[in-house]
């Protein structure tokens, strides 16, 4: 199993949080909106904290910097089994199913 780079990650994690973030706006379900919310903070710190490494990093391998996003699975996953349910456009649930699994993949090597 190799490792995932920086680089990658950050590109995961920009993909999802814009797909989150349009995602947020399609819900009324309180409870649903506090769970998209949870997660665009998470990875909005996490790549708030990606941010402050140098280019030459990038191509090291990925480890998640902050506790947040280290406890942020559950919700990933709460978010992936209910997309048809919580989202009534079919773009949007289509757009978090090929956003999800990426990100999904970076907690294997926790």
């Amino acid at each position: 199993m190799s490792k995932i780079a920086i680089s990658d990650a950050v590109i995961a994690l920009e993909d999802l949080l814009s797909a989150l973030t349009n995602a947020y706006w399609e819900t009324s379900d309180i409870h649903r909106k506090d769970c998209v919310f949870d997660l665009i903070t998470t990875i909005f710190g996490e790549l708030n904290e990606l941010a402050k490494l140098s280019v030459s990093d990038h191509s090291m391998a990925y480890e998640p910097v902050t506790g947040a996003f280290h406890s942020s699975g559950p919700n990933l996953r709460r978010i992936q089994n209910n997309l048809d349910n919580w989202f009534s456009r079919s773009s949007t649930a289509k757009r978090l199913l090929q956003s999800i699994p990426p990100v999904s993949s970076l907690f294997e090597f926790v």
